[in-house]
């Protein structure tokens, strides 16, 4: 997993191999947070582990709920957070 971010406009890429809840969690994030501003990335990201670690969809995630169901699967929950965790650790040089 790989994140990369650029400081004008805050744009956000990846490079993914994995599961395909991985890649759809890490595709779902680049769109999600492209545009958004450090804080926000951190905010948006915070807000999708607890939505799919407790499998509470939060309104304003959007299309990011359609991974809320991977709380039902304890061992899959890793695999929809690493690329928010990857962009956790991405935004500590930022």
């Amino acid at each position: 997993m790989s994140i990369y971010l650029t400081r004008e406009g805050m744009d956000l890429r990846h490079e993914a191999e994995g599961c395909v809840i991985l890649t759809a969690s890490a595709d779902l994030m680049a769109d999600a947070a492209t545009g958004k501003t450090p804080a926000q990335m951190r905010e948006l990201a915070a807000a999708f582990t607890q939505a799919v670690t407790s499998g509470t969809a939060n309104p304003a995630l959007g299309e990011l709920n359609a991974l809320t169901p991977v709380a039902d699967f304890p061992s899959r929950i890793g695999c929809a957070t690493l690329p928010w965790r990857a962009l956790e650790e991405a935004l500590q040089d930022v």
